[in-house]
């Protein structure tokens, strides 16, 4: 992600910024969830979402984000650790200063 403000790159999963002036600081936490929308939809039998807007003016902007992003440079791993593949769902628990997953 990069904000518009400082121009920072922030990492998804940590909430760290790893590239401009913000680098090194961390996002505050939010607690979210996260769930299929069909059972979103069964908790919330009346809810409303958004669609998805295709209109030309966004469906350009979608397309130069697109375009704007291949050219990033992107960290590759060289060593993958191939003890689990990949996506797998780990947890991780810390307690004091001791850490485990």
């Amino acid at each position: 992600m990069q904000d518009d403000e400082t121009g920072s790159w922030w990492q998804q999963i940590t909430g760290e910024a790893i590239f401009g002036s913000s680098k090194g600081q961390r996002l505050k936490l939010v607690p979210h969830d996260e769930l299929s929308f069909s059972l979103w939809k069964q908790e919330h039998p009346r809810g409303r979402v958004l669609l998805p807007d295709d209109s030309k003016p966004w469906k350009q902007f979608s397309q130069d984000w697109e375009d704007y992003t291949a050219k990033l440079p992107v960290d590759a791993v060289l060593n993958p650790d191939t003890r689990m593949s990949a996506r797998t769902q780990v947890v991780g628990i810390k307690v004091g200063n001791v850490v485990r997953d």
